[in-house]
């Protein structure tokens, strides 16, 4: 928040970017909240590599998901559209109402394919299966444990000097998701020696804690959460030190982000709960394209969503976007755009960064405000629509309600097994969604 706060008189977008049908690696790390790394204010090394990628990036101080849990933040930055728009937020474990992403929209890897790319991915969560469609566009779509993961991008960039095509890799661990299991190597790198159970840890029991127990269960949630992060942080450094290696850094764009962040007792919750707070809006976002200047974006919040067109602009394919991709070039935003996170009932807007307005996502109504720099728990809410800055967000978010049309996924019901349910149902008791 310090950075945030220093950097405020810097308003600028991204230097100007440009690398004609360069590779496009696009590394995630599941449940990741931004201030849980070096780079956004922690204290803890917890994030070495990924601090040291950020001194030659352009760095978004704020950035936001454009919802609080994988499957619609995934949709809308992969086919740059605000989830009103895509309409595909089903909640968690809502089988019997879940279609496949709509087909009619291309996604960010189908244009790249279109266009010559090689188009690859490689993920650790179960949700994003190809059976609803999450893989569009990839020529090859693979699941498979974090460490598989990390060692199939890893041969894969190993093998892009020789393939003759430009490539896209999108990788996507879950590390920071519980159940987590930080290794010895992380534990020892923070100085907390930790009692791992056999199943990892989680926060399975926070809804049964009393009050008086909550804050110290909290701190165990953020130690183990830290540690996990290390062995996440670790992983993307093997997969940029491969690419180092490979020769191909002077000719790949790099984009670092999350789906989502994680809740470890903040607002009396531990998980990604259903709501907009920051612990799960604000995520870490940072982009290099070789032979551009470093930089930290202070007067907007940076969206997933412009990362398709911001990916187009930079590979020299801007005009072959889609018409009804919503989101724009990062490095052509002349004014701060509106950034917009929803999640169940709620929905909140920001220009800067600063000011936050959240509304009833139903009713399109005022519900209370924040300023994120005075205080960034969002512990003192703003009741008064009436104060400056939130009265010219409401202004702003009434346009955006007005040409926002309200959509309705459109894919087909998915022909899913007994036995391909229940082994999401298993998925989903690991992870924590249901017990």
């Amino acid at each position: 928040m310090i950075l945030l706060a220093a950097a405020l008189a810097l308003a600028a977008a991204p230097p100007q970017a440009s690398l004609p049908k360069g590779n496009v690696l696009v590394l995630v790390v599941d449940t990741l909240r931004a201030d849980a790394m070096g780079l956004y204010g922690e204290k803890s090394p917890t994030t070495p590599r990924m601090d040291a990628f950020a001194k030659d990036a352009v760095v978004f101080d704020r950035a936001w998901t454009q919802y609080t849990w994988t499957l619609p933040s995934f949709i809308s930055y992969t086919t740059s559209r605000f989830v009103r728009t895509h309409g595909w937020d089903y909640d968690i474990g809502q089988f019997d109402l879940y279609k496949m992403v709509d087909i009619s929209v291309p996604t960010l890897a189908e244009v790249l394919r279109a266009n010559g790319y090689a188009t690859h991915g490689r993920f650790a969560n179960g949700h994003l299966n190809d059976s609803l469609g999450f893989g569009k566009g990839f020529d090859k779509w693979v699941r498979g444990s974090d460490e598989a993961v990390l060692s199939g991008a890893i041969e894969q960039i190993q093998g892009w000097a020789k393939d003759g095509k430009p490539n896209f890799l999108y990788v996507h661990v879950m590390q920071c998701h519980t159940p987590w299991r930080p290794s010895a190597a992380a534990q020892k790198a923070l100085g907390t020696p930790l009692t791992v159970p056999e199943k990892g840890f989680d926060a399975a029991d926070w809804p049964k804690l009393s009050k008086e127990a909550r804050p110290a269960r909290a701190v165990e949630l953020r130690t183990h959460y830290e540690a996990a992060l290390h062995d996440a942080d670790a992983g993307m450094g093997r997969v940029l030190d491969a690419l180092n290696a490979s020769g191909e850094a002077k000719n790949t764009m790099v984009i670092f982000h999350s789906d989502h962040g994680e809740q470890l007792g903040d607002h009396s919750f531990a998980g990604h709960n259903r709501s907009v707070f920051e612990e799960l809006a604000h995520v870490p976002l940072l982009v290099k394209v070789p032979g551009s200047k470093p930089a930290r974006v202070s007067d907007r919040v940076g969206r997933l969503m412009d990362i398709p067109p911001s990916v187009l602009d930079v590979v020299g394919l801007a005009a072959k976007a889609p018409a009804r991709w919503e989101g724009t070039s990062w490095y052509r935003q002349v004014q701060p755009p509106l950034a917009v996170v929803e999640r169940t009932t709620d929905i909140a807007f920001s220009l800067d960064g600063r000011t936050k307005l959240v509304q009833d996502r139903a009713k399109a109504t005022f519900l209370y405000g924040f300023d994120l720099l005075t205080d960034p728990g969002e512990k003192a809410r703003i009741k008064d629509p009436t104060v400056p800055g939130l009265a010219s967000l409401e202004t702003a978010a009434k346009a955006w309600w007005a040409k926002t049309p309200k959509g309705t996924n459109i894919g087909e019901k998915p022909k899913v097994s007994a036995e391909e349910e229940s082994e999401v149902r298993e998925l989903l008791k690991e992870l924590g969604y249901e017990e």
